[in-house]
Parts: C-alpha cells; sequence; structure tokens
C-alpha cells in the first residue's frame, strides 16, 4: 500500500554533509519541521576535505565517454541542473567563486566548506 505524506511530516536526516544539510534546507523550504543527526562533531561531512569546487562535466556527452556505464536519466539531471542548484545555494547565503574548469572535462564553482556550511546551518538555524 502507498502512503503520502504531508509536507508539514516531520523529517530527520542522517548525516550533516553537504547532501544533508541541502536536503534539510530543501525540507524546510516545503515546510516540514527537521532534524539533522551528525555522527561527527562538527557539520559539513567529506565537504570538509574537498577542494570545495562543485563541478559537474562539461557536457553530457562527456559524461557518457568518461562513464559509459552510467544511468542516462541520472547524468543528465548531474550536467543540467548544476546552474540551477548553484543558483539556489547561492540564495542560501553560500558564497561560490566564478565558473572555471574541473579537471579536463568538468566546470564547476569555488566555494568555502566552511562558509558553505556555516550558511546552511544558519539557514536551518532559522
Amino acid at each position: 500500500m502507498m502512503r503520502t505524506f504531508a509536507a508539514q511530516a516531520p523529517v530527520v536526516i542522517a548525516g550533516g554533509g553537504m547532501a544533508g544539510l541541502c536536503a534539510a534546507v530543501s525540507a524546510l523550504e516545503q515546510g516540514a519541521g527537521v532534524t539533522v543527526i551528525e555522527k561527527s562533531v562538527r557539520a559539513g561531512g567529506s565537504m570538509w576535505l574537498s577542494g570545495g569546487i562543485i563541478w559537474t562535466f562539461r557536457s553530457k556527452s562527456c559524461l557518457v565517454d568518461e562513464l559509459p556505464d552510467g544511468n542516462r536519466a541520472l547524468q543528465e539531471l548531474v550536467v543540467d541542473t548544476l546552474d540551477e542548484s548553484l543558483d539556489w545555494l547561492q540564495a542560501q547565503g553560500v558564497e561560490l567563486g566564478p565558473e572555471q574548469g574541473f579537471q579536463r572535462y568538468g566546470r564547476g564553482r569555488q566555494a568555502s566548506p566552511a562558509q558553505m556550511t556555516h550558511a546552511l546551518l544558519e539557514r536551518i538555524a532559522s
């Protein structure tokens, strides 16, 4: 039996890395009450270990060349929605640098892991 849940249902996010923090803000935007559970002493997850670049492939064909066995629908989603996703992050207070190349096949924008974590936590706390 399929159940539907109201947008106001409580949401528990397991993990306070970038994906978890973004999921929490998104759920808040939909009117849900949110609890984020993080096993570490600080939020941010592996984002703290990254160079802070949020990237995708330059094109769908480049992505398919690099990952020919990947799920095409997900590949297209990743390439098609980066700009919209970066706009959303900026609306949450995340500061992003100008677009730059990534490796030989990608493009993205630089963010400070500390600033991004702080901005998303502030958004969750407000």
